[in-house]
């Protein structure tokens, strides 16, 4: 009796563990999807972003502009972990859009070479 009470919750304890473990050290980069009007810096354009990570959910976004030394956060965002912190599937953002305004006039840019910075973050524990 003893041996079948251990075996049960040796398996109720293992198998939600193991499913967390390997749920949570997701190997998956968030996938990012980026439409820009040209490849050139312009003075004024709109920049749409589609931001995804299905298994564990967004964690963090932050999309800046970065010329020589001089850099514009145009977005930052922190999600919401949801229900069990993160670890339950269903609790968090796994997506999300955006259309940001670029006026490089405004901050200061000139003709050159500049980048776009995009910094996705997940919730996996990796």
């Amino acid at each position: 009796m003893k041996r079948v009470l251990v075996c049960v919750l040796f398996f109720l304890v293992l198998i939600p563990a193991a499913w967390v473990l390997i749920r949570q050290f997701e190997g998956t980069a968030p996938a990012v999807d980026i439409g820009l009007p040209s490849k050139y810096l312009n003075k004024s354009y709109e920049l749409t972003l589609d931001i995804s990570d299905h298994q564990t959910g967004l964690k963090h976004i932050r999309v800046s502009i970065v010329q020589k030394d001089k850099e514009k956060v145009l977005l930052e965002k922190a999600y919401d972990s949801g229900a069990g912190f993160g670890v339950l599937p269903g609790g968090g953002t796994s997506s999300d859009h955006f259309i940001i305004p670029v006026q490089t006039f405004k901050y200061g840019m000139s003709d050159g070479d500049a980048q776009i910075r995009i910094e996705v973050a997940d919730r996996s524990w990796r």
